[in-house]
């Protein structure tokens, strides 16, 4: 459950990759099926945007600045191994 959780973040593990692209893949379906209903979330909630451009910004910013640090913290755990 915490390996599908950390999904998100690449940690080089090539049997888990398989694991997060399926859950990827899942959760687009369910994303999906809730736009055809109606659900969605609303641009003042987190970095949701008014548009698909502006949100996309906003989550490359966080990848970016927010994550600057996240290989060297992979790469130690994995170390300490």
């Amino acid at each position: 459950m915490m390996g599908r959780v950390a999904g998100m973040f690449c940690d080089g593990a090539k049997g888990g990759c398989a694991l997060k692209l399926s859950i990827c893949a899942g959760e687009a379906v369910y994303a999906a099926l809730l736009a055809m209903e109606g659900s969605i979330i609303q641009a003042t909630e987190g970095i949701i945007s008014k548009n698909v451009e502006e949100t996309a910004k906003n989550l490359a910013k966080l990848s970016r600045e927010g994550l600057a640090d996240m290989d060297m913290k992979v790469i130690e755990i994995m170390m300490a191994k």
